[in-house]
């Protein structure tokens, strides 16, 4: 391996002329202060390129042992998973990547095609990239005890692939009543941009090719296989959306096994600035609907089954909270 990818982490996996690509960004380019890190990314980028490679690159580092345990934060859209991201930045000393493009919809998310690879695109293969790209992450970079890595919401769909490849790290699910979560989907995302992630969502959830429904009912699916995917899957620690305060996130976090020293003045203020509530003494007041969109998606048969899996992780997680101190 030369030098460059010696110390440079895998930012993209595109295709270019048919086949799949891998781009690479210096270490020394690597900048986690932002709630988005995919926003850094396209800045460096925009102004710097990357350093491309096949993806036997990334198979090569799926053999790699990883330096530095990972926990990862899945979460439903929505649900204060960025706060919590932050909050993680806390940890003395930790790594805080948010949103990696290269784990998102358009890139390892999606299944991948042997004419894309230029190899056998089979199942072990294609974690074998995931585990790829999350490596280069962990075995490098600045100097860290821990590596927190906040996926984005659709990633929560693949969480019992996630449990496969990544068997020892801590998972935290972060969530929210479906009845406050779909109705701001449903106002923030645009119809291109759902058409756009229909392919995976028709994968994930083992639709047939012309499943489109409304956009209610969409979101509603994908929340509710969102929660069963949390509740099957072992070890996961799950979060509830109005339990979310500065001490609960303390807790949350040791319980993932990061027991570094938790800059808790600091985290108390992250929360300030988010919830505007300097005190944060109380858990966040749940942002109420608006009338038109809830009386959308009260009716859908979806909505109730994306109710019935929030109450069942919920009364799960609560019997597990009472094991957090």
């Amino acid at each position: 391996m030369n030098s460059y990818l010696r110390n440079a982490f895998a930012s993209s996996c595109l295709r270019h002329s048919g086949k799949l690509r891998v781009g690479w960004i210096p270490y020394e380019l690597f900048d986690t202060s932002e709630p988005g890190f995919r926003h850094s990314i396209e800045r460096v980028i925009k102004h710097r390129g990357e350093h491309f490679t096949g993806v036997e690159e990334l198979a090569r580092r799926a053999a790699e042992q990883p330096a530095l345990p990972v926990t990862f934060i899945f979460h439903v859209s929505h649900c204060g998973s960025t706060l919590f991201a932050n909050a993680c930045k806390h940890i003395t000393p930790a790594r805080v990547i948010s949103e990696p493009p290269i784990l998102g919809p358009r890139q390892l998310l999606r299944p991948l095609r042997d004419a894309e690879t230029g190899l056998p695109a089979s199942k072990d293969f294609h974690e074998a990239l995931i585990r790829g790209a999350v490596n280069s992450f962990v075995n490098g970079g600045p100097d860290a005890r821990y590596v927190v890595i906040k996926l984005m919401s659709l990633a929560s769909l693949f969480l019992p692939m996630f449990r496969r490849i990544f068997p020892s790290s801590y998972f935290i699910f972060l969530y929210r009543d479906p009845g406050e979560v779909i109705p701001k989907l449903l106002r923030a995302v645009d119809e291109p941009l759902r058409e756009s992630r229909m392919p995976l969502i028709r994968y994930a959830l083992g639709k047939p090719r012309d499943w489109n429904p409304p956009a209610a009912s969409c979101w509603a699916s994908v929340y509710e296989a969102q929660c069963i995917a949390a509740t099957i899957t072992p070890g996961v620690i799950a979060l509830d959306y109005r339990d979310l305060t500065p001490d609960r996130a303390a807790a949350t976090i040791r319980a993932a096994g990061m027991h570094a020293d938790i800059d808790v003045a600091a985290l108390t203020q992250t929360f300030a600035i988010y919830s505007k509530d300097a005190s944060r003494k109380q858990p966040f007041a749940p942002e109420r609907p608006s009338t038109d969109a809830t009386e959308d998606i009260l009716h859908v048969p979806e909505f109730k089954r994306a109710k019935s899996a929030y109450e069942r992780i919920s009364a799960s997680s609560r019997t597990s909270s009472d094991r957090i101190p």
